[in-house]
């Protein structure tokens, strides 16, 4: 299993976070793939084999190419085969600024991206399949420059993110209401509205990929030290949050095989829990 996060071009990169370019070899009879959520919305791409779902007992296949909306808690998929999987992982609120689909209509949800993008996501998806993967940001990068509009959005929540993220998701509403100059309700409205979160659950999660960093720094160091350093009560805080989020504990991540990105790893039991 290869994997490789490249930066969009500067013009994008108020929009889109990263690409994500994965090669999974099929050396495995089936492997489950992990997502955690990062507050970002995905554009994914699947080449080869396509990726399964858990539904119920069984699993549902999920299209060549779909919309993979901002996430509550731990997702996992399933593959079968040789797959070579593209995600444009977008900014918070980038699929709104660039595309003007709220986030909220793809809240844990999986959806087909033909409405946003009608036949071009076809045209993208056949030109990333005949070219090699050197040059896949490039095309990636042309694709996306032509939705580049920064006055699409109002700049409220884009204020918002800067701050919570300036103060390492350490937040409160009356401090969000005196920055920005609106009431409670609206800045929630509209950050929900935009990025699917409301300010206090993207600051949550926010301070669990602040607590990642600092695990994969610190792996030696006390989870009692670590909690603190990312701002929680304490140890069992901490853990609470965490599995939630990942769906396993701080020791059960630092121990994973294959840490695709910090917010993805592979080999994990199937909807285990564990």
């Amino acid at each position: 299993m290869v994997s490789m996060q490249v930066p969009p071009s500067d013009i994008l990169k108020p929009f889109i976070r990263h690409y994500l370019f994965l090669d999974i070899n099929g050396a495995e009879a089936e492997q489950w793939l992990r997502f955690f959520p990062d507050g970002s919305s995905s554009l994914v791409l699947t080449f080869g084999a396509r990726l399964y779902r858990p539904a119920g007992t069984e699993t549902s296949m999920l299209p060549e190419a779909f919309l993979y909306g901002a996430r509550s808690t731990y997702e996992e998929v399933l593959v079968r085969d040789v797959v070579r999987i593209v995600a444009i992982v977008f900014r918070p609120d980038g699929l709104y600024r660039l595309l003007g689909i709220p986030a909220l209509q793809l809240k844990d949800r999986i959806l087909l991206p033909d409405t946003a993008l009608g036949t071009r996501i076809q045209q993208l998806y056949d030109r990333l399949y005949t070219s090699g993967i050197a040059t896949w940001s490039d095309i990636l990068n042309h694709f996306w420059s032509t939705y580049a509009m920064p006055n699409r959005s109002d700049g409220i929540v884009t204020a918002a993110l800067c701050y919570i993220h300036n103060n390492a998701g350490i937040i409160s509403s009356g401090q969000l209401t005196r920055l920005l100059g609106y009431s409670e309700r609206q800045v929630e409205r509209k950050f929900l509205f935009e990025t699917g979160n409301t300010p206090s659950a993207y600051a949550g999660i926010l301070r669990i990929h602040r607590f990642l960093k600092y695990l994969e720094q610190h792996p030696n160091e006390s989870l009692t030290r670590l909690a603190y350093n990312a701002r929680y009560a304490d140890q069992s805080h901490l853990i609470k949050a965490f599995r939630k989020v990942t769906g396993l504990t701080p020791t059960g991540y630092l121990n994973a095989d294959h840490k695709l990105a910090r917010n993805f790893i592979g080999s994990v039991a199937g909807n285990s829990g564990a």
